[in-house]
């Protein structure tokens, strides 16, 4: 039942009780180390739904899961936050590189077509982050800053761009 509760039922991903755990647990055992929380969302996920059906868009939201799950180290986590919105919990960051790098690996990913029901489906991802080390260990604070970042990117032309607000 525990595992029930922390995990997405369309995605099979974590969910955000257990990206809570994760997150403490991780700042608690970072070492000096920062943890990152990318949040993004899918650019155009709803015309996909309204032209292409729900279940195409619920295919569209596995797909993505399993892209992150092949695209991540072991020791992140990625996380569906419900309806496109998702993250992923980047631990054992030393420095920005670190970090800009994940949120670029996550948006080209995403950008990548996908194939459902024989349609070619393009969509892609605004990212936008923010560290533990410069929010504290509360994960509300670290999802608002992240989130602030992320509709800073969707305001720019360039979706692919990685803000960091601090």
């Amino acid at each position: 039942m525990a595992s029930l509760a922390r995990t997405d039922p369309l995605t099979g991903l974590p969910n955000r009780l257990a990206l809570e755990d994760a997150f403490l647990r991780a700042v608690r055992e970072c070492g000096g180390k920062r943890v990152v929380l990318h949040c993004f969302d899918l650019d155009r996920f709803k015309p996909v739904n309204d032209v292409h059906g729900h279940v195409v868009g619920d295919a569209l939201l596995k797909l993505v899961a399993q892209r992150l799950k092949r695209l991540l180290r072991g020791g992140d986590l990625p996380v569906r936050l419900g309806g496109d919105e998702f993250a992923v919990l980047q631990t054992n960051v030393d420095h920005d590189d670190q970090a800009d790098l994940m949120a670029r690996r996550i948006a080209r990913s995403l950008a990548e077509p996908y194939e459902i029901e024989g349609r070619i489906i393009h969509t892609g991802a605004s990212v936008g982050s923010g560290s533990g080390r410069e929010h504290g260990p509360d994960l509300t604070r670290l999802l608002s800053v992240a989130d602030a970042a992320l509709y800073e990117v969707k305001r720019s032309d360039d979706r692919t761009l990685h803000a960091r607000a601090s």
